[in-house]
């Protein structure tokens, strides 16, 4: 009985949260809400919130990276570690044994390794780039909270599973309403043919046509049932690339040692892989509150908690798996295919 009158509550309050799914919330799937600008609202609102905060730390990096960043919505930063470094990084990671994380979609297979604090004593070259504050400057500035996101080891396998249905990841998109920082620092080259990250420059920006986009699909999400757009990551058309972009898409086909950092609002996608390969990269993703304006003053131990509470959500997710849904958890070591 209690719950009859908390949950209209709990859903009314996620409208200022990242929650973000139309199946889940009738308040942020209300057709007539919507119609009157909710999910517009919500779009706008985390935006100028975003940078607001990302004023506050203009300073942690150069003038013409904010603007090719407010600009386009990605930075690439080549030789991002020394040659020594990257090649004890390669080390480090492939004699890792950790708890991992496999995700199947469609024909590609997605390890990952939670990397916290202990994680880190086990890779020092990694810990040492983390620690280095001009190093990550730039992760920090763009996640606009002062603080590294989540790190994680990431072991993309491509044309793993031949004959499985397309990836879902290759299907041009947008994560979710707000901006959200993901970045790779890639350990391995990123060849044409392993179906390198792409991204639409521009369409991360709140254009009239964007939001006329946002508005439009906002009214037919909760309808919608291609698996993705209804629980709030919309799929984007051709003709929408086009439209939301200001310049063709980039393909990050890009050497080893290269950091990529983009905010996944705006429209991308896993590219095609056309064999069998495989790539290693340190993967950072920030999903953070996007109404709370507060920045974070102590960045390692809030930190800290937060890869508590996480490692915390991983146990309990592991434990309901049960082995189905693509994915599973095992320990070992990252696999070479």
């Amino acid at each position: 009985m209690m719950m009859r009158f908390i949950r209209p509550i709990q859903h009314v309050l996620a409208i200022f949260s990242k929650q973000k799914s139309f199946l889940s919330n009738p308040v942020i799937a209300s057709p007539l809400l919507n119609r009157l600008g909710l999910h517009v609202f919500r779009v706008v609102a985390a935006r100028g919130i975003y940078k607001l905060r990302l004023l506050v730390l203009a300073p942690l990096v150069d003038v013409e990276d904010r603007r090719f960043f407010a600009r386009q919505g990605y930075l690439v930063k080549r030789d991002f570690l020394s040659q020594a470094e990257l090649e004890s990084l390669r080390s480090e990671v492939a004699a890792l044994e950790a708890r991992i994380h496999e995700t199947v979609e469609g024909d590609t297979r997605n390890q990952r390794v939670f990397v916290d604090a202990t994680g880190m004593t086990r890779l020092p070259t990694l810990r040492d780039m983390l620690v280095a504050g001009s190093r990550t400057a730039v992760i920090r500035y763009t996640n606009s909270k002062n603080r590294l996101p989540l790190v994680f080891i990431e072991n993309l396998l491509r044309g793993a599973l031949p004959g499985n249905a397309q990836d879902p990841q290759s299907t041009p998109h947008r994560d979710t309403f707000h901006p959200t920082i993901k970045a790779w620092l890639f350990i391995d080259d990123v060849t044409s043919e392993s179906g390198p990250f792409t991204y639409v420059p521009g369409s991360h920006r709140l254009t009239a046509r964007r939001l006329r986009w946002e508005y439009a699909r906002s009214l037919v999400a909760r309808n919608l049932s291609d698996g993705h757009s209804e629980d709030g990551s919309f799929r984007a058309t051709e003709e929408d690339i086009v439209t939301l972009g200001s310049s063709d898409p980039v393909r990050f086909a890009v050497p080893a040692n290269t950091l990529v950092v983009a905010d996944t609002s705006g429209i991308h996608w896993r590219g095609g892989a056309s064999a069998r390969t495989r790539r290693r990269a340190i993967w950072i993703q920030s999903r953070d509150n996007p109404f709370s304006p507060t920045l974070t003053p102590f960045p390692q131990k809030t930190r800290r908690v937060t890869e508590y509470f996480v490692k915390r959500h991983l146990t309990r997710f592991d434990a309901s798996l049960g082995g189905g849904d693509g994915e599973r958890v095992f320990t070992g070591r990252l696999s070479g295919g």
